[in-house]
């Protein structure tokens, strides 16, 4: 009974990687198809965040597809030691590292919707916020580069993966702390400073006050994916807490509990984007609704060529359907 509920943990973990990956993919598509040669510093960071998720999912993955293997063929999988001492810890790593780029990804999108509300008489420029992303990614694989040279990730035989290990406090902490902990305050709290700001204002025009609800509607499209990075975090601490509490003596399921809970997060996190952003969804919509007509005319076009000849049937132009996907 035990294997069956391992193996289940492992098949809802996969698919709801497979779930962030494909909606992250469709939102990336969607900015790069409508949105290329706009410098818009919007849709900038989006796609920052898209790609963040992108790499923890992955790194998520790449994780499972060793658990999976090792599960399903526990007697003919051989860890090597070198697997166990440098690949596995470098997996994980890369792992935290993905959570320290999601998390600083919505702090730099709530920043930017900072300087439009508050300091919007400010220089700022898109070439800037490039710059900003760029020093987030080296920030965040600087900022878990001490676990892994203090060999906090272990590999623990029973889960074939490389956790921190609740018996390291310390190390819990400093992730709990640095990587969960901060960018939540600082999210919290730029929330909140637009929110009083936004209704203390009264003497401003008419076209100021439309701004700043239009960024203050685009930071509250922010808060239910932070507060599904948040309860991520809750679930991990929560699980750690009852490690401690039973003195360090953990469930079989402890750890792949945590670690599937942070890939049912991700398939949520921009779904949840594309649910409240309607020029994304619609976009989508299109583009997913554009790619079943081009395959319902190829597939027509092949019918109709391999048909019987001696039937006349009229083939559209090149041109002609180039327009019907336009218009559709």
């Amino acid at each position: 009974m035990s294997q069956f509920w391992i193996l289940f943990l492992d098949v809802i973990g996969i698919v709801s990687l497979l779930s962030g990956v494909c909606t992250s993919s469709l939102i990336l598509i969607v900015i790069f198809r409508k949105f290329t040669g706009h410098h818009v510093i919007g849709n900038l960071l989006l796609a920052n965040t898209c790609v963040c998720t992108i790499e923890l999912c992955i790194s998520n993955l790449i994780i499972y597809g060793h658990i999976i293997m090792n599960d399903i063929f526990p007697n003919t999988t051989i860890t090597s030691t070198y697997d166990q001492q440098v690949l596995c810890p470098l997996r994980s790593y890369f792992l935290f590292t993905g959570f320290s780029l999601l998390y600083t990804s919505y702090c730099l999108q709530a920043y930017y919707r900072l300087l439009q509300v508050i300091f919007y008489k400010k220089q700022y420029s898109y070439i800037k916020f490039v710059f900003w992303c760029c020093f987030q990614w080296i920030f965040s694989f600087l900022l878990v580069l001490p676990m892994l040279l203090t060999r906090a990730f272990v590999y623990i035989p029973t889960e074939f993966f490389c956790p921190i290990p609740f018996t390291k406090p310390i190390s819990v902490a400093y992730i709990a702390v640095s990587v969960y902990g901060v960018f939540i305050a600082v999210f919290v709290s730029i929330y909140a400073w637009i929110y009083v700001y936004a209704r203390q204002t009264t003497s401003i025009t008419v076209k100021r006050r439309r701004t700043i609800d239009r960024h203050f509607t685009m930071l509250k499209r922010m808060v239910l994916p932070t507060f599904s990075l948040m309860f991520l975090g809750i679930v991990y601490l929560t699980l750690f807490f009852q490690t401690i509490r039973n003195q360090y003596q953990t469930h079989y399921l402890t750890y792949r509990l945590s670690y599937v809970f942070i890939a049912i997060g991700m398939s949520f996190i921009h779904v949840i984007t594309i649910l409240q952003t309607p020029a994304i969804k619609e976009a989508i919509w299109k583009l997913l609704s554009c790619s079943k007509d081009a395959m319902k005319t190829s597939e027509e076009r092949t019918t109709s060529l391999g048909g019987n000849t001696s039937t006349n049937v009229q083939q559209p132009s090149i041109d002609e359907e180039t327009l019907s996907l336009r218009k559709s």
